[in-house]
């Protein structure tokens, strides 16, 4: 996933949503949602998972009730997290311009 998240075409589908949002925090929960939905659902559904977003979600439960007791996924965890929460990381997203 990580390697989907740091593809341009997310990151700029991402930043659009984020600006479109205008600051509202809940309009940029739901368009940070979308844009993630549209990699994870397709993605995890090659895994064997349910072509749906009910399906990340389980995903996502179980990712974190592994998470005490695998340091790697931590990391993997934090990573993501910058990668879809752009401000965690102010210098993640310098190379991102204007198209």
């Amino acid at each position: 996933m990580i390697s989907e998240f740091l593809r341009p075409e997310f990151r700029y589908k991402l930043r659009d949503a984020l600006t479109g949002s205008e600051g509202d925090m809940v309009k940029q929960a739901h368009a940070r949602r979308d844009v993630c939905m549209a990699v994870e659902i397709p993605l995890l559904a090659k895994y064997g998972y349910d072509d749906s977003e009910e399906a990340v979600h389980q995903h996502s439960m179980a990712m974190a009730s592994l998470l005490h007791d695998c340091p790697d996924l931590v990391a993997k965890n934090l990573e993501l997290a910058r990668l879809v929460n752009p401000t965690m990381d102010v210098d993640e997203d310098a190379h991102i311009t204007a198209d």
